[in-house]
């Protein structure tokens, strides 16, 4: 379930850019922005490779290594989600209030929820 939400921010993420929009950004959103999309692109192929680590073919023998793997790997994608998404709130909170220290305040907070409710 999680792979579709990532893949469809992330196709956002790209129209946004073709668009144009972005480069009408400040400087320091602009460069946070690039930042979310690097992000979330390293969730999304971290989710596909967890994919197709369960769909690998392989011995049965040792599962306990391939079972840690997948799950640091599994935590690295919504690692890098959760930073993605909250750059993103940052960036939308700045150009909708036109306050760096507002949109930095409401990135931090969805970094630190997300960060203490689902990791």
């Amino acid at each position: 379930m999680l792979l579709p939400g990532v893949a469809g921010l992330l196709g956002f993420q790209v129209a946004a850019s073709l668009l144009g929009n972005v480069h009408r950004l400040a400087e320091t959103p602009q460069i946070a922005y690039q930042i979310g999309v690097a992000c979330v692109t390293a969730s999304a192929l971290l989710l596909v490779l967890l994919i197709a680590m369960r769909h690998a073919p392989g011995s049965d023998e040792s599962v306990r290594a391939p079972l840690r793997v997948a799950l640091l790997t599994f935590q690295g994608a919504v690692s890098f989600l959760v930073v993605g998404l909250s750059i993103d709130l940052f960036v939308a909170a700045d150009q909708a209030t036109g306050s760096l220290s507002l949109g930095v305040a409401a990135g931090a907070a969805m970094f630190f929820l997300c960060r203490f409710t689902v990791l």
